[in-house]
């Protein structure tokens, strides 16, 4: 635990430090915050490899460069669908330059399974890193090609081997691509 606070403080202090707290601008003038709801449109995967791996996240962008991004992320075997596997967190995202790439650190994510054959522990803490590039298009379009990488420091190791006993195609390391709209909701502004 103690290595997972050290490595998120350090990540954070060298993502803020040399573009400056103060200098981070908001995302437009008028409308400080930006909501994006999307969904992951790689599921299709679930075709040939027999797992479903769904994702919808929510991200509030409350300046160019951060955010705070919430997933909720489904996965089931499909040769067993009575067990299903459900995680959710809160995570930073850094934008470093506004649209292009990002990172998105878990701040706090936990999953668990649900259904008839659930295994005797269902609650697992987790820790996953997002490498990503934002496109926005038009209006409010947003598409996000992300890799997650789940427990990049080995800190969870016991929680993933667990997820992946009752999951195998559970894996390390996951292309997803977000596809989903951009609200920019008018928060007092006159």
């Amino acid at each position: 635990m103690k290595h997972r606070s050290i490595y998120i403080v350090c990540l954070i202090l060298s993502a803020v430090v040399p573009d400056g707290v103060v200098s981070a601008q908001p995302v437009s003038p008028e409308f400080p915050t930006s909501i994006g709801i999307g969904a992951d449109v790689s599921v299709v995967d679930a075709i040939w490899t027999g797992t479903l791996q769904a994702r919808i996240s929510v991200t509030v962008d409350i300046s160019s460069q951060f955010g705070v991004r919430i997933p909720l992320t489904c996965c089931m075997d499909r040769s067993d669908p009575s067990l299903w596997f459900f995680d959710t967190g809160i995570f930073l995202d850094h934008h470093p330059w506004g649209d292009g790439p990002f990172i998105s650190v878990a701040l706090a994510q936990c999953g668990g399974f649900v259904g008839r054959n659930r295994p005797e522990r269902s609650l697992y803490f987790l820790n996953e890193v997002l490498l990503g590039w934002t496109w926005r298009i038009g209006a409010g379009a947003r598409i996000e090609p992300t890799l997650i990488i789940r427990d990049p420091s080995g800190g969870f190791e016991d929680e993933y081997v667990a997820i992946r006993d009752q999951l195998p195609a559970c894996n390390a390391i996951r292309f997803s691509l977000t596809v989903g709209w951009e609200f920019h909701p008018k928060l007092g502004v006159s």
